[in-house]
């Protein structure tokens, strides 16, 4: 049988960034000048919750160093 994981949630993240997740994978940003845009972002991260295991799974997809080679 294939396990199938929840979609995960693309978090655009800036330099200085907090990013807060409860037990229930409940996502609070601290950054008052964070843009939405993930053009703008230093970094982005996948985030989700898996329900079988309870685990928070947190992947780095873009980071910024890329940004900086174009």
């Amino acid at each position: 049988m294939a396990v199938t994981r929840p979609k995960p949630e693309l978090i655009p993240l800036q330099v200085g960034s907090e990013v807060r997740i409860n037990f229930r994978g409940e996502i609070t940003l601290d950054n008052p000048t964070l843009e939405t845009s993930e053009q703008a972002a230093d970094a982005v991260i996948a985030y989700y919750l898996d329900p079988d295991t309870h685990e928070h799974v947190i992947r780095l997809i873009d980071p910024f160093v890329l940004h900086s080679q174009q």
